[in-house]
């Protein structure tokens, strides 16, 4: 194309973006601050005042509570009313009482997500009201770095000073409903795909020459000095004439992508768990209206400890993750309670995260899972497959191991069989981002960059903003859906990674095999970093086994405590997240998980105590041995020392005092 028609292209796209929307009206809001963790309910009792636009607020950890009313006029009949919310920082929406979706956080740079994902309806009826209710997140600090978002090399004293906590970060701007415009959007996605195809197709084919010349088309049709009802039309003519470059099917040895919708959502990172308890609620209600409009849709979402989070917390919007799930659009897989760190994790550990995730699928959504989703984790142990195998889980998918910034080697496959230490076999696929675009030069580079060539025709591709949760958006689904069979790029297919599987095992086993630890090459200090982590991950462990086998051996004495066992074990496996244990988060996350543990030690303690004491209850003294072999053991007495025999996992209250001082 040549310059002066591809610069035309590019003016007439950037100003059709700006035509998506038509401001109605401001949404008049009240504000009210807190650092408190507050349901919907309670915070409408919160005291507020006017929040006009310009007003500073956000210190740090804080949250602003943001309410406001609309009541529709005459101009939103029949038209799709969105809200444009201007609140500042990332904020979960609620309408009329119920969990609504997210205002993305400012990282996302194209301004139509805030607006185009907040649809409050698809047909405007006067009078209609609607109470909006907005709970933004005020932010805090963490170190950055000219050569990274988030500082990852040496940090001076001095070179890093958090802002005071009473400085504000976000201003206020004007929030406003109005009429979402359709046509100007669905436009605007066939030519920014046909854009993109530009880099992808070959220079000088005749596809090449079929998109430039529907491009050109395009910006002839389109006349935006005109009235917006005859802009609209012209809308509607340019795609009914760019419509065979959007039709133009491949050949029949394209690639299959087999897409499916991804939030992931680190349970901590930069931000604390309260912040995550939030971002659930902003992830899940999005998708469930992204799945309400798009009923092709399908989203994975993995661990139960988020899940659990929504449960007691947003048990309305829980319920509506249910009928989802029921409906076959919501995908819960996994396997494991989180998504932990398996090199530091002991392997009851690893055995406890699969036990307590498939059975929290089993007995809340009759799942039986088969999938070991680990985008993110940083390198993967040898006993994994065995653990997996016999815990009944047959697939593992990842893509952390193609992380190669820091020059490591290559992995050499995709698709193979994982064996481990002990020969255990599982099949396994590495796919290569856990939040992707969906523009067609991401799907091209995806199939293209691959590393196995051979022995592959179908690729897994997770799609969705993802680390600080959010998931996809109208974007990428509606780019997914042009790219089912368009010429030039791999066919996309919507489908959960269990059926990805499925589909792959009627080709066979894989014909590659890797044997041993996937080593991760990428990232370094993870044993080391934090230290008091991970002495509390051992601690933890070693205490919940004494507390388990004297509740286990005495219960006849003591009533065996398993509630408060479960809840303890659910603490540790929460803190065994892979960017909790590894030492990658910040500084709030670890005062955080050292009160996990204190609680845990607390409760154990207890429990030992009270179990070991009802069971030597009597005179003398008793010896325990929670050991699996039995000791031998000198003990000193009244009269000097003495041994006593303690079998192993017993007690013993018999000694022999034969012993020289």
């Amino acid at each position: 194309m040549l310059p002066e028609w591809k610069d035309r292209v590019a003016h007439w796209i950037y100003t059709l973006e700006n035509e998506f929307y038509e401001p109605l009206g401001d949404i008049a809001l009240e504000a009210s601050m807190t650092y408190d963790m507050l349901s919907p309910e309670a915070a409408e009792q919160l005291s507020y005042t006017t929040a006009a636009p310009g007003m500073n607020w956000g210190r740090t950890w804080e949250y602003g509570w943001f309410r406001g009313d609309i009541t529709l006029d005459e101009r939103a009949a029949g038209q799709i009313i969105v809200m444009d919310i201007r609140t500042g920082g990332e904020a979960t929406v609620f309408v009329n009482g119920q969990p609504f979706g997210t205002r993305r956080a400012e990282w996302v740079k194209q301004a139509h997500h805030y607006i185009c994902d907040q649809v409050l309806t698809v047909s405007g009826t006067p009078g209609a009201k609607f109470h909006l209710l907005f709970e933004a997140y005020g932010g805090h600090d963490y170190p950055e770095s000219p050569m990274g978002a988030v500082a990852t090399g040496p940090v001076r004293a001095g070179d890093y000073e958090p802002r005071p906590e009473c400085e504000t970060r976000h201003t206020t701007g004007h929030t406003t409903y109005g009429i979402w415009h359709e046509a100007a959007y669905q436009l605007w996605l066939d030519v920014t795909m046909l854009q993109d195809m530009l880099s992808v197709v070959e220079e000088g084919s005749l596809r090449e020459a079929e998109i430039e010349a529907a491009l050109e088309q395009f910006t002839l049709l389109v006349d935006f000095e005109q009235p917006r009802e005859q802009r609209l039309q012209d809308y509607i003519r340019a795609r009914d004439a760019i419509r065979p470059a959007m039709a133009a099917h491949n050949g029949t040895t394209a690639p299959e992508m087999w897409a499916v919708g991804n939030a992931h959502l680190d349970l901590s990172w930069l931000w604390g768990y309260r912040e995550t308890q939030r971002k659930v609620a902003r992830t899940f209600a999005q998708q469930i209206r992204l799945m309400d409009l798009y009923p092709e849709y399908k989203f994975i979402q993995s661990q139960p400890q988020s899940y659990l989070i929504c449960k007691k917390l947003y048990p309305a919007l829980y319920e509506r993750i249910k009928e989802k799930i029921k409906a076959g659009q919501w995908i819960a897989d996994g396997s494991m309670w989180v998504e932990p760190d398996t090199n530091m994790t002991s392997g009851e550990s690893l055995i406890r995260q699969v036990m307590h995730g498939k059975r929290f699928y089993k007995e809340e959504f009759g799942i039986d899972t088969k999938l070991l989703w680990l985008p993110d984790t940083f390198g993967y142990s040898a006993v994994l497959p065995q653990i997996l195998k016999n815990c009944g889980v047959n697939y593992l998918t990842t893509q952390k191991i193609f992380w190669t910034y820091n020059g490591s080697d290559k992995f050499p496959y995709h698709h193979f069989v994982w064996q481990g230490m002990d020969g255990t076999e599982i099949i396994s696929f590495l796919h290569m981002d856990y939040a992707t675009p969906m523009n067609a030069s991401t799907v091209h580079g995806h199939w293209k960059n691959r590393v196995q060539k051979r022995n592959i025709d179908k690729f897994l591709l997770p799609f969705g903003y993802g680390d600080g949760g959010g998931g996809p958006t109208r974007d990428h689904i509606e780019q997914a859906l042009r790219e089912k069979d368009m010429q030039g790029i791999p066919k996309v297919k919507m489908a959960s990674p269990q059926a990805f599987f499925d589909a792959c095992s009627e080709g066979g086993r894989p014909s590659n095999k890797y044997n041993g630890e996937l080593y991760f090459q990428c990232h370094r200090g993870t044993y080391t970093s934090q230290a008091a982590v991970k002495k509390g991950n051992r601690r933890s462990e070693l205490a919940l086994r004494e507390a388990e086998i004297w509740s286990a051996l005495y219960q006849r004495v003591v009533p065996y405590p398993a509630a408060t066992l479960d809840a303890c074990w659910k603490e540790v496996l929460l803190n065994q997240f892979h960017d909790i244990l590894p030492g990658s988060s910040i500084a709030r996350v670890y005062q955080e998980a050292a009160a996990r543990y204190d609680h845990v030690f607390r409760e154990t303690e207890e429990i030992i105590s009270k179990v070991t004491s009802a069971a030597a209850a009597g005179e003398g003294k008793t010896w325990f041995n929670s050991l699996s072999w039995d000791r031998d053991v000198i003990v000193k007495t009244q009269s000097g020392y003495g041994t006593v025999h303690i079998p192993a996992m017993g007690h013993t209250s018999q000694i022999n005092e034969d012993v020289p001082e």
